[in-house]
């Protein structure tokens, strides 16, 4: 059914991050300021759950606004002025996976309904086929949902001892980030690095101290890159960064930092020894179309030509990925 004119206005003011048992708060986005308006009224008209509706017009405010604010769920129509289709729907998921999104369609479209489910997307609702209060209790629980799915995904993608990615979880979502910054002609950096003397520190002061240097080492690349890089520990005592708003220009400022937030690190003396790295690195150039694989397998070689360099000389050379 679809909403009827009430007098009241859409909400706009923030509010606080919610919780199922709190108030609830929706993006709506929709092209048409009408229907959206009336929604929106309908759906903070209904006692429970308590709903707070905000809604923008295109999928650029969209996502302006969901990088300024915190929403629990979205509800998304896939024809918008700047944006139509699938691709509206993929383009706002990739950007926002911690969103769950239900798509308001005015399309009654079985293939296309299935493929946004496999895509991700929690529901697919055809316009003026619902009560609010039924999209209100979908809403519910397709929050809840995506709050399990999330919690299943997180287990099988998290490497348990440092809390990084796995090797699974990096390849996953580093080859999908490849395939985005070949879209978008962006360069990416990727780094490759191993702790120096692993087996030295198992054999000397067990298997524990080694568990605790990981960890440790863990912690300095999450200090050195960003939050919204992908960090991994992809076995052993092996970790990769894919650093997705770096660029070749940027590798040696990042790995001066990681450098220094090592030395930071040992001379606070938190361990019984002092952890040292090398590292390598390698550049994804979009026009190239390079292979996740193919760009590990050149950043572990900066890292063994480091390695060897360091042996022969004792001292890294300036600018070297050694640490």
């Amino acid at each position: 059914m679809e909403p009827s004119e009430h007098g009241e206005s859409v909400k706009t003011e923030n509010a606080p991050l919610s919780s199922l048992n709190g108030t609830l708060r929706l993006l709506v986005i929709e092209d048409d300021p009408a229907y959206s308006r009336l929604l929106c009224i309908r759906l903070e008209k209904i006692q429970k759950p308590h709903l707070s509706a905000t809604a923008v017009h295109s999928l650029t405010a969209a996502v302006e606004r969901l990088e300024r604010e915190p929403f629990d769920a979205a509800l998304l129509d896939l024809t918008l002025p700047d944006s139509s289709g699938l691709d509206s729907f993929r383009r706002l998921h990739v950007r926002f996976p911690q969103v769950p999104v239900i798509v308001l369609s005015g399309f009654d479209d079985e293939a296309l309904a299935l493929e946004c489910v496999r895509s991700g997307a929690q529901e697919y609702l055809v316009k003026g086929r619902f009560e609010p209060w039924m999209l209100a209790r979908l809403i519910v629980f397709s929050i809840e949902r995506h709050r399990q799915q999330t919690k299943l995904v997180a287990l099988s993608i998290t490497d348990e001892l440092t809390g990084l990615y796995n090797r699974r979880g990096f390849m996953e979502l580093a080859g999908h980030q490849l395939k985005v910054a070949e879209r978008s002609e962006r360069e990416l950096l990727l780094f490759f690095g191993d702790l120096d003397s692993f087996k030295s520190i198992n054999d000397q002061f067990g298997h524990a101290a080694g568990d605790q240097a990981l960890i440790r080492t863990a912690q300095i690349f999450k200090e050195t890159f960003r939050a919204s890089d992908l960090i991994a520990r992809i076995g052993g005592d092996e970790f990769t960064v894919l650093a997705l708003e770096a660029s070749q220009a940027h590798a040696g400022l990042l790995m001066a930092r990681l450098r220094e937030n090592l030395k930071k690190f040992n001379e606070r003396q938190v361990l019984p020894f002092e952890l040292s790295l090398s590292v390598g690195s390698t550049c994804f150039y979009p026009k190239q179309s390079t292979r996740l694989d193919i760009l590990l397998n050149q950043a572990d070689q900066a890292l063994y030509e480091e390695k060897e360099r360091k042996a022969k000389t004792d001292q890294p050379e300036p600018g070297s990925g050694v640490i």
